[in-house]
């Protein structure tokens, strides 16, 4: 066997082998991502499962959430993930479900009431915390690309397939307008 039929048959053995590798080591498929204006921290939305995954500047996880509806039970895809600097928040809109999602990455940010509260001065309920948790904000329908107002407290979004925008306030947390 001559020499160069020998090294063409070690770099086909060494192509598999790295394709191989390439599919043991996938690395999951990302959607869409965003920057903190500051850029300290990093999200991504990744598929298979849908996932949201807040990391640092460094690139390390600091929390991952599963996209799932209020209820748990239906997942969603990821529409977009926008960077709200204002709010110091990233704003995640969800393809399947609808809902709108403020992630906060102040460490000093409110906690976040789940369920019935009866008080929430003396916060008599059950409270998760504010940072790196999503906060909801529940829809007739999920919404697509997002316009911010310059405080980011408001966006006009377009609905479904319908091509109808609504307004959503982010503080009470829902639509406040049909705009067509």
């Amino acid at each position: 066997m001559s020499r160069s039929v020998v090294v063409l048959r070690l770099q086909c053995l060494a192509l598999v082998l790295a394709s191989l590798g390439a599919l043991v080591c996938a690395q999951p498929v990302v959607v869409t991502m965003a920057v903190s204006v500051d850029g300290k921290f990093i999200v991504e939305a990744r598929e298979q499962p849908s996932t949201l995954v807040l990391m640092d500047a460094k690139r390390n996880v600091l929390k991952a959430h599963t996209v799932l509806d209020k209820n748990g039970k239906t997942a969603s895809r990821v529409a977009a993930v926008y960077d709200a600097p204002p709010r110091k928040s990233f704003v995640v809109a969800l393809k399947d479900v609808p809902e709108v999602w403020e992630v906060s990455y102040d460490p000093t940010a409110e906690d976040i009431a789940v369920g019935m509260v009866h008080d929430f001065q003396y916060k008599e309920g059950a409270f998760i915390p504010g940072y790196l948790n999503p906060r909801r904000s529940y829809l007739q329908q999920p919404v697509a690309e997002l316009v911010f107002t310059p405080d980011y407290s408001e966006f006009v979004a377009k609905v479904g397939a319908t091509g109808k925008r609504v307004r959503v306030n982010l503080d009470v947390r829902r639509q406040i307008a049909d705009l067509d």
